[in-house]
């Protein structure tokens, strides 16, 4: 597996169990949408609790909803969509991670920034390493 694959896995199970903040993690997000494997389409897309799928599946990879946000890959853009699948500001990013206490650290051109919720910088992409907002 490569060391991507690993940091995708890693953020996944690290956020399923810390969430965005101490009231909302993605076990208490009131999204109601899983991410769902297609087998006929090779893709990952969202699913309710009737498991009637509501947001396509056409992404290569698909996180939990957190504080109302998805962390999802494309090729190999990774960006986040709200819960109708919107793309949040059109962003892409080579790497990020789900929101932890209002900010989500994320990487572009091998560089760390950090985003708050109106997916603005907190931090520009400057460092080499950033952990996450405590």
């Amino acid at each position: 597996m490569k060391k991507s694959n690993y940091l995708w896995l890693f953020s996944l199970l690290f956020f399923a169990l810390v969430g965005c903040s101490k009231d909302m993690n993605p076990m208490t997000d009131t999204t109601e949408l899983w991410p769902a494997y297609s087998e006929s389409m090779g893709k990952w897309g969202y699913i309710n609790k009737k498991g009637e799928m509501k947001i396509q599946a056409i992404y290569d990879e698909a996180s939990t909803y957190s504080c109302g946000l998805a962390l999802v890959r494309s090729g190999q853009n990774v960006f986040f969509i709200d819960k109708k699948g919107n793309v949040k500001s059109g962003m892409s990013f080579d790497n990020a991670e789900l929101f932890y206490n209002d900010y989500a650290v994320f990487s572009l051109s091998g560089k760390e920034g950090l985003l708050n919720k109106k997916m603005e910088y907190a931090i520009q992409p400057i460092y080499e390493s950033l952990g996450n907002m405590h």
